[in-house]
């Protein structure tokens, strides 16, 4: 069998022949645990970050895994095909080495850096970040314990398993679920929390509190407070579907600006105009000609941006 990593970069991105699918489709076969892995992660390369605990002994154990030197790619081969290629061979060393047992899981790291992302869990979960939000977990997460670490924002649609609850960590509380829907915004000041359906669980320094449908929580220093959700637009970055009653132009914006990617820029704050409408995916183009007839708003399209008098 010739180079797997090079097989398998070829096998997941749709290019390959007869041959390396024989090869890719036999790797699954003996390997099924490290294939299914290094397939998610590779859907997600682009933002993933490996914190390895023991880089030198994950490689070493590697090496001596797959029996040899990882092999030198011609210099004439595109650099973009190499990263590729060398990208996949530190994600097999790094899922070698959490696959194996007694070795310490290291941390996986998936950022929407630029763009919303969703990621699947091996458990089936579904994790939809926002923008400037990112998920940490250990390599063997869902084997005995579903544990992640937030940064920022994102939704969470969490396979239910009674016998392993799904933990989710922040910098002001500790969210447990078994299988749910719901909204967490963390940052260094708060963390909120949403819930779309099902129950979900807040501790905050021995302070705990049971929220379902319809009802929220916030955490800071200053404690632990709950009470029923107000904000209706609380997912709407992700379902790109808006509910306005009476809303002040701020807030309008604000909401709007978590799907739209901040392109909506109101220079007129004074306005007494309020809304009450509906969107539902509407086109940024649609939203612009809404906001202007309805609030007698001039626009005017700068970079790609629209700023509103």
């Amino acid at each position: 069998m010739g180079d797997i990593h090079e097989v398998l970069v070829s096998y997941f991105s749709n290019e390959a022949d007869d041959q390396q699918k024989s090869q890719a489709e036999e790797f699954r076969k003996d390997h099924p645990d490290e294939f299914i892995l290094l397939e998610k992660m590779w859907k997600h390369r682009g933002d993933i970050s490996i914190v390895k605990r023991d880089s030198e002994e994950a490689w070493q154990q590697f090496q001596i895994r797959i029996g040899k030197r990882a092999r030198v790619i011609p210099i004439h081969v595109k650099w973009r095909r190499i990263a590729a290629v060398a990208a996949l061979v530190v994600l097999s060393a790094i899922t070698w080495n959490g696959l194996d047992q007694g070795k310490e899981p290291d941390t996986i790291e998936v950022a929407a850096k630029k763009a919303k992302e969703t990621l699947e869990m091996p458990d089936g979960s579904m994790i939809h970040l926002n923008r400037g939000a990112s998920i940490s977990y250990m390599s063997g997460f869902g084997d005995k314990l579903r544990k992640v670490v937030l940064e920022g924002e994102a939704f969470f649609d969490v396979a239910e398993d009674v016998s392993r609850p799904f933990i989710i960590v922040t910098t002001h509380a500790e969210i447990r679920v078994l299988g749910t829907s719901f909204n967490v915004r963390s940052s260094s000041i708060e963390t909120s929390i949403a819930v779309r359906e099902g129950r979900v669980q807040v501790n905050k320094e021995g302070n705990e509190v049971i929220l379902t449908e319809g009802f929220t929580a916030m955490s800071s220093e200053k404690g632990l407070i709950h009470g029923k959700t107000t904000d209706l637009n609380f997912d709407s970055w992700k379902t790109g579907i808006f509910s306005f009653n009476e809303a002040t132009l701020t807030e309008v914006f604000r909401s709007l600006n978590t799907y739209y990617g901040g392109r909506l820029i109101l220079e007129q704050r004074g306005s007494g105009c309020s809304l009450s409408a509906e969107f539902s995916k509407d086109s940024l183009e649609e939203i612009v000609e809404i906001l202007s007839l309805t609030c007698e708003l001039s626009v005017k399209s700068e970079n790609g941006n629209y700023l509103f008098n």
